[in-house]
């Protein structure tokens, strides 16, 4: 039987995380993941997938407030869903042979890494005669492959590998424009990467949380897509170096928090 009372404070939570999701461009499985696993307390691959899922519903609010606010560059994500997809299936693939603990330990190191440069970039690493690189045509396949290939292995590094690639393309006259484009990627990519992880083993491990899983999703799927319709809203109004700074901050408690529960499996 469902439960429809303890778990409503994943609506405003799940507006919240959308919302960051989509006014940034930065994977909500980043702050999905800790949700799931610190205060849900479901295993790991189950919290991998189920961050995706929620992200994805995230995003199909999102591509409805970007497509209105007309922030996608639908030409890049042609061309970049071309390399994403294959690896995030390669890395959905690969999950079966990784120990289920040391994806939290890559998560977390990852979270931490990736804080840390956008951080410093954004803070010391800057000065006032700082000149905005020179726009640029090329896609940048590499970081592609190896963003899809993180996404299908532990639900996040897509977005943070490919948005700066979108911000200094040429055909994006916006920052806003870049989010929208590299939100809508990370959805077709991880949408790969949910299906290919849906195999027999994993679809046991699976039926053993339903009713909790379906009780938490009756709060989490109207609260992501009400934050996909404000993130776009948001994105376009929002400082870049302002978001950058506040999105790194976050990375680094998700990422702080997740080797407290990696040392404490």
């Amino acid at each position: 039987m469902l439960d429809y009372t303890t778990y409503w404070y994943l609506l405003p939570l799940g507006i919240l995380i959308a919302t960051l999701y989509n006014s940034t461009g930065i994977s909500g499985a980043n702050f999905w993941i800790p949700v799931f696993i610190l205060l849900m307390k479901v295993s790991l691959l189950v919290a991998f997938w189920l961050s995706l899922v929620a992200m994805l519903f995230g995003s199909i609010g999102g591509l409805i407030g970007h497509s209105r606010q007309g922030t996608i560059v639908y030409s890049l994500v042609k061309k970049y869903i071309l390399v994403t997809i294959p690896f995030a299936v390669v890395g959905a693939c690969s999950i079966e042979y990784v120990n289920e603990t040391w994806l939290l330990l890559i998560f977390g190191i990852f979270a931490l890494v990736y804080g840390s440069i956008v951080l410093l970039k954004s803070t010391l690493l800057q000065t006032s005669h700082d000149t905005p690189p020179k726009k640029q045509e090329k896609i940048k396949y590499p970081q592609g492959a190896l963003g899809g290939f993180l996404v299908g292995m532990v639900s996040v590094g897509l977005g943070p590998l490919i948005l700066p690639c979108n911000i200094n393309h040429q055909k994006v006259n916006h920052h806003a424009q870049a989010i929208g484009t590299t939100v809508i990627i990370v959805f077709i990519s991880s949408l790969s990467a949910v299906l290919c992880r849906l195999t027999p083993s994993f679809l046991t491990a699976l039926q053993g949380s339903t009713t909790t899983i379906m009780s938490m999703f009756i709060y989490v799927i109207p609260g992501v897509l009400i934050g996909g319709q404000i993130g776009p809203i948001v994105a376009k109004k929002l400082n870049l170096k302002a978001m950058r700074i506040y999105v790194s901050m976050l990375l680094l408690i998700v990422g702080g928090l997740m080797f407290v529960r990696f040392f404490g499996v």
